[in-house]
């Protein structure tokens, strides 16, 4: 107990000693920041992620999740003798988002936020169950449950309060690649999307089973405004000088089945040019080839038997039969044996 004291400043407290009550003056000054240290106490137990009654729940984007409060309320008990708030802490100038209000059993919306309308329901136990979930439902909530006693006094059982983590698995990673100023050089693009939150890209040389430096990756994270999910584009320039696998893989903690999501793309090195000796060689090949065939073709036209039937009658006819004798008649079977 704690009375009023006669001097300033002082506070008067009541304890036993031997049985018989003495005062005790105690400073104020010394009291209050033991007050102040309780308070600091309760809150954080209260607000702070990962103290007290926090309870972590995952639940991925677009599904239902369920906030557990289980208070336990018997079968036989009718939710006509509670009050039941489930809220979201704001930033400390904006107080708490009302998500679900229920007063002696019936459903208030007058103080409903618009974002929870229709999406609510609550079980038995008081926990809530929220649909639709979107990326903005990320945070911390609370569940306040207040008991009706025979005499129509209201108690305040424990508050419980949930974390909730919003997650969306990326697509399929695509890999593409566009041209580029040298043969030499390759510039690859990885595309994904619909994800979050924020994942781990890596690009890797599966041959080598070597993952490339961040100096030669380039990656931006574009948010969507309405869903607020994150759509990666990641370019990797690099240049060839053998030719191997590569691949693009998209991480999330959150989705580890999907941490070897990766597509692969073989990249085959380019011919170098060929220099002048390489040029000439082939120049004096074609060439080569070119004189070998007009010289057969030359050689099989002189010795065919109406070019040497030709060629006799030219040489022992008079000049007259010559100039009249135009055609050679291929000689028959006959008269070539």
């Amino acid at each position: 107990m704690t009375g009023a004291g006669s001097g300033h400043g002082m506070e008067t407290q009541l304890l036993p000693a031997g049985g018989r009550r003495q005062l005790k003056r105690v400073p104020r000054a010394l009291l209050a920041p033991g007050w102040i240290s309780v308070a600091v106490m309760v809150v954080g137990f209260c607000f702070v992620p990962g103290l007290g009654s926090t309870v972590p729940i995952q639940v991925v984007i677009n599904s239902t999740a369920e906030l557990p409060c289980n208070h336990n309320i018997g079968p036989k008990e009718s939710l006509v003798n509670y009050r039941v708030y489930w809220q979201k802490p704001l930033y400390r100038s904006m107080g708490d988002m009302v998500m679900f209000s229920l007063n002696d059993g019936k459903k208030e919306t007058e103080h409903q936020d618009k974002a929870y309308v229709n999406r609510t329901a609550l079980h038995a136990n008081c926990s809530l169950f929220l649909s639709a979930i979107r990326v903005s439902d990320e945070g911390i909530y609370s569940c306040h449950v207040q008991r009706r006693e025979e005499n129509g006094v209201y108690i305040s059982l424990p508050p419980l309060y949930v974390k909730l983590t919003v997650t969306a698995p990326f697509s399929q990673p695509i890999i593409s690649k566009a041209a580029a100023a040298k043969a030499s050089t390759a510039n690859l693009t990885c595309l994904s999307h619909g994800g979050y939150p924020k994942p781990d890209l890596i690009w890797y040389n599966v041959t080598g089973e070597v993952a490339f430096p961040h100096s030669f990756v380039t990656t931006t994270f574009v948010q969507d405004p309405e869903t607020q999910t994150y759509n990666l584009s990641s370019l990797l320039v690099m240049e060839l000088t053998t030719a191997f696998d590569v691949a693009c893989s998209v991480q999330s903690p959150y989705h580890p089945e999907e941490n070897s999501t990766v597509l692969r793309l073989g990249i085959v090195t380019p011919s170098p040019p060929r220099d002048l000796k390489d040029i000439l060689s082939i120049t004096v090949g074609v060439a080569t080839s070119v004189v070998i065939i007009f010289a057969t073709f030359m050689l099989v036209r002189n010795c065919s038997p109406c070019a040497k039937e030709k060629n006799r009658k030219n040489k022992y006819s008079p000049p007259e039969e010559q100039r009249t004798n135009l055609n050679c008649e291929e000689p028959d079977l006959e008269t070539r044996l």
